[in-house]
């Protein structure tokens, strides 16, 4: 009995996740926690590197060549799709962007941008799950940026039509 207790209150605050279905891209917040883990990865991957894009278009070419060069190709192609439907529009202000953007661009800020992003359209449940899903490394890094960003405004993060968007 006090082992079950024990194995109850170690695992109080862990939440149940739903199992996957493959769907990309997710038309919601309850459908991106279903994802597959590589899946979930690689869109968080593709909303940062178009956040990324959009924060440093007014830079310049230069700064998206180097943000490239650091962070890998996404940056460019995102460069590409970012000032066409369904992003054009929908990706939030560009302030909210560079603030989201501050960051080291290293192997997995993109991902943790896409975290940035996401974060004021979850529940708290669902922040809970998406970090389940990846790597515990990476998650960890993933649930700190969910909670630190789920207070932002929905009106300063992209809309559900630019996230939906990022695997297309």
């Amino acid at each position: 009995l006090l082992l079950l207790l024990a194995r109850s209150h170690a695992s109080a605050e862990l939440c149940a996740v739903p199992p996957t279905d493959g769907m990309a891209p997710p038309p919601s917040a309850s459908a991106a926690v279903r994802l597959p883990d590589d899946q979930l990865a690689r869109w968080l991957a593709h909303v940062g590197a178009d956040q990324v894009a959009f924060a440093l278009g007014a830079a310049g070419p230069e700064a998206l060549v180097a943000a490239a060069r650091v962070a890998g190709e996404r940056v460019r192609a995102a460069a590409g799709r970012i000032g066409v439907a369904p992003r054009a529009g929908h990706l939030g202000p560009q302030r909210a962007a560079i603030a989201r953007c501050r960051m080291p661009l290293d192997g997995r800020a993109l991902v943790l941008i896409g975290a940035r992003a996401l974060a004021p359209h979850l529940s708290p449940t669902e922040r809970q799950q998406i970090p389940l899903r990846l790597d515990r490394t990476l998650g960890v890094a993933v649930r700190t940026e969910l909670e630190a960003h789920a207070a932002l405004p929905v009106a300063q993060a992209p809309d559900w039509l630019a996230l939906g968007a990022a695997l297309r």
